[in-house]
């Protein structure tokens, strides 16, 4: 039997493969910019575009995988043609060329070529809302808003009509909005699924109103940051986020995940976001830059990598026809980005941050090479998960 086109170009594999190797080259630029090698562009300060490519780049990678993977079960719709998914993938490329720090010496020329950028997320939030308007599918709306919301910002950002240091904390707050989405379906899902293949579902606490007050507090914490971090009502907004999130993730029994590292790291990967808003609001309060710093590295490696990479995982388990099996390059991918989070977000309150700071690169590294091997990966011919442990297909599988 011929295997269908659609078949043959995952989303997935692909998107999660550039933004492996995207967040290898990034990282990796500033990793030999500080072990005092010669880096690949000298005298250009690599920070603004470390940030810049790890949100609007890496991150919106590795959503589009995930994205276009799910659209089809959560609209009701054919899979993503694979010129679509070319298409996308052209344009990731061409924004990730335009942001290399080089000079051009027409300034018009520079803005255009930056510009490219936004056109990305544009694409990919038109490609999601034509298929979730068509269905009226109303649960997932909010996908094409912000993803449009981040385009508006990396354009802006571009095109010098915004502060490079607001661009940033609009764009991450954004990049939030979406893994409070996401990682508020993935993971009590895939908890729930994995006790049912033991025998034993966990009781998911979710009282009423909780996940309105996490959408509502999310959006004016990320807002009030992004305009003013340092503002007494941004800290109460920071504050009460925090309260609200880490209330969520209380009540999605992950303690049940202990024996296998690649589902726990999604609640880990979870704790992250309270604890940066939690980290964030200090910095506010105390004016301390080191929270600053912290809050910042625990949205960017912990959430953005650690849950990210465990929301990866999980979807390539799925699609690569492994359901609820142990993976261990997936836990191992886990592991290294949780100690890529831990040591970059300590890193400014230890006696040796430069050596912190290398360590994380490194750890980083590790993860994304080990989720493009993850993803790469043929399918097995058979896909158990042990005793006892039927295929997570032949159940009501996670929307994703």
């Amino acid at each position: 039997m011929t295997t269908p086109v659609a078949a043959r170009l995952p989303p997935h594999r692909l998107f999660f493969t550039l933004a492996g190797l995207g967040g290898i080259a990034v990282v990796g630029g500033v990793l030999v910019s500080r072990l005092g090698l010669p880096a690949p562009f000298d005298g250009v300060p690599l920070g603004p575009w470390h940030a810049h490519e790890m949100v609007f780049g890496c991150f919106a990678a590795a959503f589009a995988g995930v994205l276009l993977t799910a659209l089809p079960r959560w609209t009701g719709s054919p899979p993503v043609t694979p010129a679509t998914v070319l298409a996308l993938a052209g344009c990731w490329l061409a924004g990730r060329i335009g942001q290399l720090p080089f000079t051009v010496e027409d300034g018009s020329a520079l803005v255009a070529v930056r510009g490219l950028s936004a056109v990305f997320p544009a694409a990919l939030a038109v490609t999601a809302g034509m298929r979730i308007a068509r269905a009226g599918d109303r649960r997932d709306a909010l996908v094409p808003v912000i993803l449009t919301a981040l385009a508006v910002v990396d354009l802006l950002v571009s095109l010098d009509r915004l502060p490079v240091d607001r661009g940033e904390r609009l764009g991450l707050g954004a990049a939030l909005s979406i893994a409070t989405l996401v990682g508020g379906r993935v993971t009590p899902a895939l908890t729930r699924h994995l006790g049912k293949s033991r025998g034993a579902e966990p009781d998911l606490w979710r009282p009423p109103g909780l996940e309105t007050a996490v959408g509502l507090s999310t959006l004016v914490a990320v807002v009030a940051w992004g305009g003013d971090p340092n503002a007494p009502a941004t800290v109460a907004a920071l504050t009460l986020a925090s309260v609200v999130h880490a209330l969520r993730l209380a009540g999605w029994s992950g303690v049940t995940t202990l024996a296998r590292p690649s589902f726990l790291a999604l609640h880990l990967g979870y704790a992250f976001l309270p604890f940066g808003f939690a980290l964030t609001a200090l910095a506010g309060l105390l004016d301390d830059v080191r929270f600053a710093d912290a809050g910042l590295h625990a949205w960017g490696a912990g959430v953005l990598g650690l849950m990210c990479g465990a929301v990866q995982a999980s979807v390539v388990r799925r699609h690569g026809g492994r359901a609820l099996r142990i993976d261990r390059i997936a836990d191992f991918a886990c592991t290294a980005f949780l100690a890529a989070a831990v040591a970059r977000t300590a890193a400014l309150f230890l006696d040796d941050s430069s050596r912190a700071m290398v360590w994380a690169g490194a750890a980083w590294w590790l993860g994304q090479a080990g989720l493009i091997v993850s993803a790469l990966r043929p399918k097995p011919a058979l896909a158990p998960d042990g005793p006892a442990a039927p295929p997570i297909e032949a159940r009501a599988a996670p929307p994703m």
